[in-house]
């Protein structure tokens, strides 16, 4: 309800703003996919102009073409069969980001088109869906539907690599999808023969993912059993098997222009065929996408022109999984992003509700997470995340080579000092995989800790492992392998991977394009936000768990952005609102304007203080209130309206009539409970109820004849009721009196239900505790079953199942019954001072229940007596673990002390350091394991000496290490600070260079400057892939490079300047041969310059910036441009060269404007 109350309310708000977003976000499985195709179907239904009056703006439109509309909500549907899966968060995880923009007429609203984009599809899916979870719908979809036998697939999901994960989750039926998949992609545009593309390449990756490899690390070649998979495969691309098969097997590589080809380790022939299947499965999604653009867009291109727009974006949740890779690092940074704008939007638009009623909003603060963000996308001549992978992916090295904890590496050392990084340590991961559960048989660890980093994102702490980054960030075939997919048959396929494909952006910088403009767009207009909300984590109805629904509430910000409007006044009403709500609590005659009668009544409340205190504040046309003021306020008015309503009460004929009819009501009602409590029998309720009767019926029965006889006229009916004006005065206390000697009794019975019921509770609760027991005995006792005595492990688990079944009896029958049955209820009417306490301690008493649970106690004690003789190993464990234990904790605690300098030694490459603390940590968690098996002493014995030493020997390699590692920490930084410098340089080098690019006339003198410059930038890319150089050389270069580059910087505007003037000098003789009769002018670089009138010279239009700001409509931005304006003036006068100043304001906009300009406004 609420997503489509705010798709009403981005509609209504195209009449004032005619660009709006609808940002639909949330964690994986809280309902963000259903919310988006509600909201688009609401949207399309509204824009047709049959909606009820109240969704519209007032505007007459016409009806939109139902099968256009139609179009657009199905062709929006069928994207979740190719991008959405099944995981165990979420039936229908969307695996991609989409942004849906509707086109609406400006006039008359209606739908006037559609445009669709999507953002990073899941690719590692694609070969292989995670444990318990589904690969993409349509896999299933296409090999159990009706056309299977025609690409040539078995209607068994299990027989596919790709799919066979997942086979047995039971989701809809799959063979219905497959119908509703076809007509949906029919709906939207798509033919038999675009259908038939589709569902052939999608098969053909389904058969690829079952041709297997032979080999080893040197060589590989296909095995000949799955031959078939692919020549089914490369028939359904229409290309040659043997070539595809061989360029899976091989590599190339240029050497002096020519390619060589050699063969590829087994593990590389796989990842060849998985990258195939990855690109041909991902380009046919990028392809639908852009068809359904295309055919939603180009099919109303006539009406786009200048309409309005809402965008729908249905972006992936954050994602926290048991190993977190390359995809959840880019899902969760895009939800960084979108956090940033949500902090943002609120902010602005709090701020700005203040500003509008010219109220001071200093007080107000914003959540910020923009340096997190930075850290993924980088910031001025500072590289992120996405920049270093990018580099590392452009090395030219082998895989192996760059990616794992060699790219992990790199990170540690370039984000070390970063607040929102972390470098991982072994006891950190250690810790990690305890807590998910990712520790396998034998205590070999699936986490690295030199593959891992640790992000602090907005919504939390994320470990991620550096696993396959390089090849998934690769967006295209490597060159032999695209060569043979070019060489298809079938033109579509060959057309998916074009001749510069392999030049093409890597994953993360196309995708961090993509995050920035869409950035963009959001901020272009209106944003509104849609926080879906996981109710819990078991995917069933009727259950929320709140702990996790708060946590989301604060993750997602909203907590923040509540606290944020709660910290100023976050109650608001109009005047007139104010004042005809509590308009009753104003003293004396009202003033005639409504500002000072709001302030009237609210000083009259709350004190004179009260605005002074900021309790409230008068706007322009709203009162602003602090948080619990208005509830007073209500309060209040509900008081002196009930006040008031007595006293016109008292005075009305009908008030008798309706106290007759009130204690008439009671006395039925407290009958009634007599009889549903069992109470109707004892004697002072039978009298009290009988004597209410008595009393209140003559009257009741009275004015019932009079109702009958006269209907609603309430003269007669008065008169009627006069022969009881006696017993009317009395009715109220006689009902009432009844009311309490029914209640009395009542209150006494459930005091001691409550005392029997609680006995019941107790007894369960011990029951439970028993089981905890048994189940304890059981478990111990099966841990140690290979080496204990046979015959002491039979008695003893006897005992423990004749101990279930006699708990089980209890808690499953007997307990029940007597809770059923109800306590024994005796001596109600007892007065006396001890009868309460009778009662009570009879309630108290469940002898049943007492014997069956004795019982119980007994049958646990046995099996604990026979768990004695069975847990002699344990006793042994026990008594090593109370020796050692104290030691242990110590060094567990020195361990704990070196985390600080084992993420600083790993930041900085001291591996003998490291290696030593990963020792410490290791044994700790060997020590941890064998305590949870208790049942080997003596190697927890030789483990625990062994720790003790490790962590000792750590604790001395740190303490050694000191000084080395604040060497390299110094060099670190002073190291960063040169590729500063070098930043610094390559800005000015290319300033330089632009400028003499648009000389069209180089003299001598300027070729040679730029070709200095040319040479100039190809020394500080050298200097930037010397990572690893040493400092004292390193430096040296930088400072020469720099002292060197400002020189030739400086003489840049000089010889440009004299080469100018050589070149007049020159036409000026050439012409002076022909005498003074010619006239001519120095060359102007093929420009005609014409001299302005005196008074519209550049220099006097310059001479006045403001005019100039406020003619660019840059007014916001005024102060910082003229504080530009300013400091070039200053920095002409004193003579500094122009590419110098071009230089120093370009820096100006960078570290002012960083964030600020739009890319037109810059």
């Amino acid at each position: 309800r609420m997503g489509l109350r705010t798709a009403e309310e981005a509609y209504q708000g195209l009449a004032r703003q005619p660009v709006q977003s609808i940002v639909i976000c949330g964690e994986s499985g809280a309902g963000k996919t259903v919310t988006n195709r509600k909201m688009l179907e609401y949207l399309v239904e509204v824009s047709k102009g049959d909606a009820p009056p109240t969704s519209t703006l007032g505007k007459s439109k016409p009806k939109s073409s139902s099968g256009g509309t139609e179009q657009i909500t199905v062709a929006n549907e069928l994207l979740e069969s190719f991008g959405n899966a099944t995981t165990t968060r979420n039936d229908n995880s969307s695996r991609f980001g989409k942004l849906t923009s509707l086109y609406f007429d400006k006039d008359s609203l209606s739908i006037a088109g559609c445009g669709v984009s999507h953002y990073l599809l899941e690719r590692s899916r694609i070969v292989g869906a995670p444990n318990l979870e589904r690969n993409y719908h349509v896999f299933y979809q296409l090999i159990r539907g009706s056309d299977a036998a025609k690409y040539k697939l078995e209607p068994d999901a299990k027989k596919y690599v790709y799919s066979k994960e997942g086979a047995d989750i039971c989701m809809a039926d799959d063979v219905k999808e497959y119908e509703n998949l076809v007509k949906s992609m029919d709906t939207a545009g798509f033919d038999e023969a675009a259908r038939a593309y589709v569902f052939q390449s999608i098969a053909a990756v389904l058969h690829l993912g079952n041709v297997r490899f032979t080999g080893d690390h040197d060589k590989s070649k296909m095995d000949d059993a799955t031959s078939a998979s692919m020549a089914t495969a490369c028939s359904l691309l229409g290309v040659d098997a043997a070539k595809l098969t061989a360029a899976m097997t091989s590599k190339t590589t240029k050497v002096a222009g020519r390619d060589i080809r050699s063969d590829v380790s087994l593990a590389q022939a796989e990842s060849q065929r998985d990258t195939v299947a990855k690109m041909i499965y991902s380009c046919i999604f990028d392809w639908i996408v852009t068809e359904i653009d295309t055919k939603l867009t180009r099919s109303r291109a006539s009406g786009l022109a200048g309409s309005a727009t809402i965008g729908l974006l249905d972006i992936f949740g954050f994602e926290d999984m048991k190993i977190n890779g390359f995809e959840q690092l880019f899902i969760n940074f895009t939800n960084e992003r979108i956090q940033h704008l949500f902090n943002t939007v609120m902010f602005e638009r709090e701020k700005q509700v203040y500003q509008d009623e010219g109220i001071n909003a200093d007080f107000l603060g914003a959540p910020k997470n923009i340096e997190c963000v930075e850290l993924f996308l980088g910031k001025p001549r500072v590289p992120g995340i996405v920049t270093l992978l990018s580099s590392q992916c452009r090395t030219g090295q082998e895989d192996e080579a760059v990616d794992g904890e060699k790219f992990c590496s790199v990170l540690n050392r370039q984000f070390a000092g970063n607040k929102f990084f972390v470098v991982s340590t072994p006891q950190e991961v250690n810790a990690l995989m305890k807590r998910k559960g990712l520790k396998v048989a034998g205590g070999i660890a699936k986490l690295s800790f030199k593959e891992c980093f640790e992000i602090k994102h907005y919504a939390g702490n994320i470990t991620y492992t550096v696993q396959n980054f390089i090849s998934k960030s690769r967006d295209s075939l490597l060159p032999h392998l695209a060569e043979v997919m070019r060489g298809s048959t079938n033109k579509d396929i060959g057309a998916l991977f074009p001749e510069d494909s392999e030049s093409k952006m890597t994953v993360g910088e196309k995708f961090k394009h993509q995050l920035e403009s869409l950035a963009e767009t959001l901020q272009k207009g209106d944003t509104l936000f849609v926080r879906c909300i996981k109710s819990n984590a078991q995917k069933v109805s009727g259950f929320v768990d709140r702990p996790m629904v708060l946590e989301q509430l604060i993750c997602g910000g909203v907590v923040a952005a509540l606290e944020m409007r709660a910290a100023g006044l976050p109650d608001r009403m109009e005047y007139g609102v104010f004042c005809l709500e509590f308009g009753l609590l104003e003293r004396g005659k009202p003033h005639k304007e409504l500002k000072a009668r709001c302030q009237m009544i609210l000083n009259d409340l709350l004190g004179e203080d009260a605005a002074v205190a900021h309790v409230y504040a008068l706007g322009q046309t709203k009162v602003f209130m602090k948080s619990g003021i208005l509830a007073f306020l209500r309060a209040a008015a509900r008081f002196k309206t009930a006040v008031l309503a007595r006293r016109i009460h008292r005075n009305l004929k009908g008030a008798r009539v309706r106290k007759v009819d009130r204690a008439w009501e009671r006395i039925s009602e407290t009958e009634k409970l007599a009889q549903d409590r069992g109470l109707s029998d004892l004697k002072q309720v039978k009298e009290a109820i009988q004597m209410g009767k008595e009393f209140i019926g003559p009257v009741y029965k009275a004015l019932s004849d009079a109702r009958q006889a006269h209907g609603k006229n309430w003269e007669p009916i008065i008169k009627a009721l006069q022969p009881h004006e006696e017993a009317l005065k009395r009715v109220s206390e006689v009902s009432v009196r009844v009311e309490h000697t029914v209640a009395k009794y009542d209150k006494r019975k459930s005091e001691i239900e409550q005392i029997f019921y609680y006995r019941i509770s107790s007894s369960m609760d011990e029951l439970m505790e028993l089981m905890g027991i048994v189940e304890s005995v059981e478990g111990e006792i099966t841990d140690c079953a290979d080496i204990a005595e046979p015959a002491e492990l039979e008695r003893c688990t006897t005992a423990c199942k004749d101990a279930r079944k006699l708990i089980a009896q209890l808690r499953n029958e007997t307990l029940p019954a007597l809770k059923q049955r109800g306590p024994p209820i005796a001596n109600l009417e007892d007065e006396d001072a001890e009868a309460d306490e009778r009662r009570k301690e009879a309630a108290s008493v469940c002898p049943e229940a007492d014997e069956l649970v004795e019982k119980v106690r007994t049958a646990v004690r046995d099996a604990e007596d026979h768990s004695y003789a069975v847990l002699k190993v344990r006793r042994m464990f026990a008594k090593a673990l109370a020796e050692l234990k104290p030691g242990e904790d110590a060094a567990r605690t020195k361990l704990e002390d070196l985390q600080g300098a084992a993420g600083r030694c790993i930041a900085e490459g001291m591996e003998e350091i490291v290696n030593a603390i990963a020792l410490a940590s290791q044994l700790s968690d060997d020590l941890e394991d064998l305590l949870r098996e208790s049942k080997d002493p003596d190697t927890y014995r030789t483990k625990a000496a062994a720790f003790s030493q490790a962590v000792d020997a750590a604790e001395k390699a740190v303490e050694k290490g000191k000084e080395e590692l604040a060497r390299r920490e110094k060099e670190r930084a002073e190291k960063r600070r040169l590729y500063g410098v070098l930043e610094n340089i390559s800005a000015q080098v290319q300033e330089s260079l632009e400028t003499l690019r648009a000389e069209r006339i180089m003299g001598e003198v300027i070729r040679q400057d730029a070709a200095n410059l040319e040479s100039i930038a190809t020394e500080i890319w050298n200097l930037r892939q010397a990572a690893s150089e040493d400092l004292a050389p390193f430096k040296a270069k930088v400072e020469a490079l720099n002292e060197k580059a400002l020189k030739l910087v400086g003489n840049v505007e000089e010889h440009i300047e004299a080469d100018r003037q050589r070149r007049r000098e020159s036409f000026k003789n050439r012409v002076n041969i022909f005498g003074s009769a010619v006239g001519a002018s120095a060359p102007t670089m093929g420009k005609t310059k014409t001299m302005p009138a005196a008074a519209e010279t550049p220099e006097e239009d310059a001479s006045d910036p403001a005019t100039w700001i406020e003619h660019q409509a840059l007014g916001k931005y005024k102060s910082e441009l003229m504080e530009l304006h300013s400091a070039i003036k200053r920095l002409q006068s004193a003579g500094v060269p122009r590419s110098t100043v071009q230089t120093a304001a370009k820096r100006f906009m960078d570290i002012t404007f960083n964030m600020k300009f739009s890319p037109a406004d810059r």
